[in-house]
């Protein structure tokens, strides 16, 4: 299993999208040795912003869609907001 060793952020590249740019490998991790569990050192840093995609398919988005994957995803720690939504005009497979 591979540690991640650079930090992540997100650029706006429209109103409602953006993509995800890999940052500078930062000293302290360049020379951090993997002598405890990666996922813990992991799970230490939270990240601000989660991106799911292709949840379901386009048009099966429901009211409960929303609050079901706000439940999951708080199964593995805090979430301040969820938003869903669907985007007209891409593929069904890209849509949600």
């Amino acid at each position: 299993m591979s540690e991640l060793s650079t930090a992540l952020s997100v650029e706006k590249t429209s109103k409602r999208g953006g993509k995800i740019i890999v940052g500078e490998v930062t000293e302290k991790d360049a020379t951090r040795k993997s002598g405890s569990n990666p996922l813990t050192e992991i799970l230490k840093r939270p990240t601000k912003v989660v991106l799911l995609r292709n949840m379901v398919g386009a048009g099966e988005v429901d009211e409960d869609l929303e609050v079901e994957t706000k439940e999951e995803c708080e199964k593995c720690g805090k979430v301040g907001k969820c938003v869903i939504f669907e985007i007209p005009g891409v593929p069904d497979d890209e849509a949600v």
